[in-house]
């Protein structure tokens, strides 16, 4: 039998090649949960303490992930000269992971997925919304799902390095340590999704108590049976769509609703978490009665003739149904609330103005100011019925350098009656006469760092009467990349809103992908939401840099046979279904109006097509050729 000295002899020299290789999963909230070197269970030796560097040698290779983004960058870069630092100089080796370098003996500090089985194992005990600090085998893992996350434990690690430091070159951290904290209560509510991949999930925050895993390399087999793991757990599903190959669905209990989404284009499922409130209405919960002398129409409101107009740029539409209700698209800016309201008032079959559905883009302040002053001035004057949105959260504004305005959310929720959703791709909305789809939110951009604001704006499109208008918001190249991945001819539409008020300031010059989604799109009719003063205005560009970006525009809408700018302080109305050239200019006052144009020379509320880049810039386009 071996004697005692010998048992405990191997007992540490086990502790010691193993380390640590479990972490009490204790409840936590901000401050992190930390065990040290002691034990208090009698009987149990205590967790030999790990010598992260001694003699200024430092012993432990730092790797991350490939993929890794460029803020955690930032953050292993301060853990990399924490440790320089603290061995007074010693050499830190770093690399990024690689399966076939992998060495189960060698001592790392693993920052995130690196796809090696420590990673692995902690991840895999561990809620979608913590991080963590701890050894496994002779692996410091540093971990954590969302960016968000990984930089806390990253954190926490640096603050162990200089806790740990003798100011000597000697860095001793505890065998048993253990930090540990939850950054994401909403997401580890989530059901964990099963996949053969090779990486874990990704997470992010996507604002409004709703929070988002990407699963990347996921079959759509995985996803079928998460959706079947989702119905044995108790959820009900509620609605499902499918575009091209593109799945939705999203469930429900009684506490929260998922939105699952599976995309074939880069083999992801992506699956949102959030407190259950206001649901899509159903196709059959859609009863409506059409009104005698109502035409469906879409009106968009004109942002000015000067270049000192306020506003003058902006986006502002107004739906008319077949029953006299209303659907809002974004408003425009503070002042142009009041507009929309005296619009809403003189076309009503009724006292009552209804609007059924008011959705927002994004929110810069030229799409949903006008929201705040009208929710704010005719709240009591008006029924809102929904508010659709998909704003990102805090720190995505901080990241895109956007200021931060939650007034949307706060006067939506306190309208009378009215239900506040937030918005997922493949979703429906069946409202009176109209079927809005949604086909791109900031559930398919993160977790991307939100370098522009833009690109957080909702697409979708309006089906009435036989029309299909394509409303794409601010988007720039990479959402137009993403479009044209899931849906490619699927995106034709009749008219279309043309992205970011036709110009290219803050998204680069380069954006080869929207020419190929206008392309793709293919549009008759093409709405350009911006002043006359705002693109020509002598001040902002000189002709040349005009011309090109015009050219740049049109490049991209060669289908079309018409292009309405948003000149003026007129409102422009297509009625459904739209005959070519039959736009009018509402004027309340004038029952029976009359078209703004038929074929006649373009004016301030419609540039004509030209090929001859003539002196005239306002000339200079061609006419389309129609396919």
């Amino acid at each position: 039998m071996m004697n005692k000295k010998l048992i405990l002899l191997l007992l540490a020299v086990v502790l010691v090649m193993g380390l640590f290789t479990a972490c009490a999963n204790e409840a936590v909230g901000e401050e992190p949960t930390e065990t040290n070197g002691e034990t208090t269970d009698a009987g149990q030796e205590p967790v030999p303490d790990v010598h992260i560097a001694t003699n200024k040698k430092v012993h432990f290779k730092i790797i991350y992930p490939t993929d890794t983004a460029e803020d955690v960058k930032e953050s292993i870069q301060s853990l990399y000269e924490a440790l320089v630092n603290r061995s007074n100089n010693g050499v830190v080796l770093i690399s990024e992971a690689d399966s076939k370098g992998y060495n189960a003996d060698a001592t790392e500090i693993l920052i995130g997925d690196t796809g090696y089985p420590e990673s692995k194992s902690v991840m895999n005990s561990i809620g979608y919304g913590d991080w963590t600090v701890r050894f496994e085998g002779k692996k410091l893992v540093v971990t954590g799902f969302s960016r968000d996350a990984l930089r806390k434990a990253i954190t926490q690690t640096i603050q162990a390095v200089k806790k740990g430091s003798d100011g000597e070159g000697n860095i001793t951290v505890a065998g048993n340590l253990c930090l540990t904290g939850t950054n994401d209560e909403m997401i580890n509510n989530l059901p964990r999704y099963e996949s053969a991949g090779s990486r874990l999930p990704v997470t992010a925050d996507e604002g409004q108590n709703a929070s988002l895993a990407i699963m990347k390399q996921s079959t759509v087999a995985e996803y079928d049976a998460y959706l079947g793991k989702l119905a044995n757990q108790g959820y009900t599903l509620y609605t499902s769509n499918v575009i091209k190959e593109n799945r939705f669905a999203t469930y429900t209990n009684d506490k929260y609703l998922i939105s699952a989404e599976w995309y074939p284009y880069e083999n992801s499922a992506r699956i949102t978490i959030e407190s259950k409130k206001a649901l899509v209405g159903l196709e059959s919960d859609n009863v409506w009665t059409p009104v005698n002398g109502i035409t469906t129409s879409l009106a968009q409101f004109g942002l000015g003739t000067e270049a000192n107009d306020y506003p003058y740029i902006g986006m502002s539409y107004v739906y008319q149904l077949a029953d006299g209700s209303f659907i809002v698209i974004d408003g425009g800016f503070y002042n142009d609330g009041e507009r929309i309201y005296n619009y809403m008032k003189a076309k009503a079959p009724g006292e009552q103005i209804v609007i059924a559905a008011w959705f927002i883009t994004h929110n810069d302040p030229d799409h949903y100011q006008a929201f705040v002053n009208f929710a704010g001035a005719y709240r009591d004057r008006v029924k809102v019925e929904y508010v659709v949105k998909n704003m990102p959260n805090s720190f995505a504004y901080m990241e895109s350098g956007s200021d931060e305005n939650n007034a949307t959310h706060s006067l939506a929720a306190t309208l009378p009656n009215c239900k506040v959703i937030k918005a997922h791709t493949g979703q429906k909305y069946y409202i009176r006469n109209a079927v809005v789809e949604i086909l791109y939110t900031i559930d398919n951009y993160l977790p991307l760092v939100l370098d522009n604001f833009n690109n957080s704006s909702m697409v979708f499109t309006v089906d009435v009467e036989g029309e299909r208008v394509l409303f794409t918001g601010d988007i720039s190249d990479y959402p137009a990349s993403v479009l044209l991945s899931m849906y490619g001819d699927y995106l034709r539409s009749d008219i279309l809103q043309l992205a970011h008020h036709g110009v290219r300031n803050g998204h680069g010059l380069n954006m080869p992908n929207m020419i190929e989604l206008y392309k793709a799109i293919r549009p008759e009719v093409v709405l350009w939401p911006t002043s006359e003063a705002h693109y020509l205005n002598a001040d902002n560009m000189d002709e040349s840099e005009q011309i090109a970006l015009f050219n740049w525009n049109l490049e991209g809408m060669k289908s079309a046979r018409e292009t309405w700018i948003a000149g003026g302080d007129v409102i422009t109305v297509f009625e459904f279904p739209y005959s070519h050239f039959s736009a009018y200019r509402f004027d309340p006052s004038n029952p029976h109006p009359t078209p703004v144009a038929k074929d006649e020379a373009s004016d301030s509320n419609r540039l004509n097509y030209s090929e001859v880049a003539g002196d005239a810039f306002i000339d200079h386009v061609a006419w389309g050729d129609g396919k």
